[in-house]
């Protein structure tokens, strides 16, 4: 119990487990285990390699999918895009 008294109810639980799925996507980690109890939680997760070269611009907004919406992913695709051609006008000297 936490100051004596219950953090987890049936609702919170519920709530709890979303935003555990929904961190699961944005992460890339897998929830292998779980164990939620009334006043705490155990997580046993695997936790893959990060890929040599990082993640892909693709694979970053998957990921960010998990948690925002269509706006503000079209607003990161578009600085994505503009960082990229910044960086091929600035290495070509054009």
């Amino acid at each position: 119990m936490v100051e004596r008294r219950f953090a987890f109810g049936p609702e919170e639980k519920e709530k709890f487990r979303a935003l555990m799925r929904m961190q699961e996507r944005f992460t890339g980690c897998r929830v292998v285990s779980y164990c939620l109890m009334c006043n705490h939680f155990h997580l046993l997760l695997e936790v893959p390699p990060i890929a040599e070269g990082g993640l892909s611009d693709e694979e970053l907004l998957k990921r960010l999918s998990a948690i925002y919406g269509e706006a503000f992913l079209a607003g990161v695709a578009k600085e994505l895009a503009d960082a990229r051609t910044a960086v091929y006008v600035e290495e070509s000297g054009q």
